[in-house]
């Protein structure tokens, strides 16, 4: 991994979303129905049918990004099965073979709400989910482009509840939290601080000093 200078992030929202309640009881009422096309079909169907030929426990490891994240987590749980999944051709690409040598480990390129969708439909259940620095889009008119603003946020919570998120802006950790309060799923929110990185993102936020923030359900384990 390499260190860089990351700004931190700005917004002009500086408090949880005064409709954050709203919408999630509105897409509790109605959630994600999107047509999966063929092409996200076939992206299910490699990672269903790689986890079919073992009897191993898996996770997913959602929008894993270059991968350094699903390597640590291949390292440290060799006896589950890692699914890592991220919609950008760009950044898979970049995996070296090195990255590609876990048996335990899958990449694959799909999109993710399409994923889930097609994870419930098939009563495909990981037994842990982790969403490591997803995309905050900080401006308030983009609430609903956030996981826990977006309507498919009842199929994620369907698909696994028991999950970890991390994130360099605390409103998201704390609007997440909300959102799973309103699906009755308790959390717990922490600082993490001086931790060994396990992503490019996570050393660039660390070596930038930005604050980081872990929400774990309350059934959830720490990451090894």
């Amino acid at each position: 991994m390499t260190q860089s200078n990351s700004r931190m992030i700005s917004s002009n929202q500086s408090s949880l979303h005064e409709d954050l309640e709203k919408i999630v009881l509105k897409h509790i009422a109605s959630p994600d129905r999107r047509p999966i096309s063929d092409e996200q079909k076939h992206c299910f169907e490699k990672a269903w049918n790689w986890q079919q030929q073992s009897s191993l426990p898996f996770i997913f490891d959602t929008g894993c990004g270059t991968g350094d994240s699903s390597i640590h987590l291949a390292k440290a749980n060799p006896e589950k099965l890692i699914i890592a999944i991220d919609q950008s051709s760009h950044r898979l690409k970049k995996l070296q073979d090195d990255k590609k040598s876990y048996p335990n480990l899958l990449f694959v390129q799909a999109r993710l709400e399409e994923f889930w969708l097609q994870s419930l439909e098939n009563h495909w259940f990981p037994e842990f989910q982790y969403l490591f620095y997803p995309n905050p889009w900080p401006k308030k008119k983009h609430l609903l482009r956030r996981w826990h603003g977006h309507p498919i946020m009842p199929i994620i919570l369907k698909v696994c509840s028991n999950l970890e998120l991390r994130t360099n802006w605390k409103i998201y950790a704390e609007e997440f939290q909300l959102a799973l309060s309103q699906f009755n799923i308790d959390s717990q929110l922490s600082r993490i601080d001086k931790i060994a990185p396990i992503s490019a993102f996570e050393e660039k936020y660390q070596h930038s000093g930005h604050p980081l923030f872990q929400l774990r359900t309350e059934n959830s384990h720490s990451i090894k």
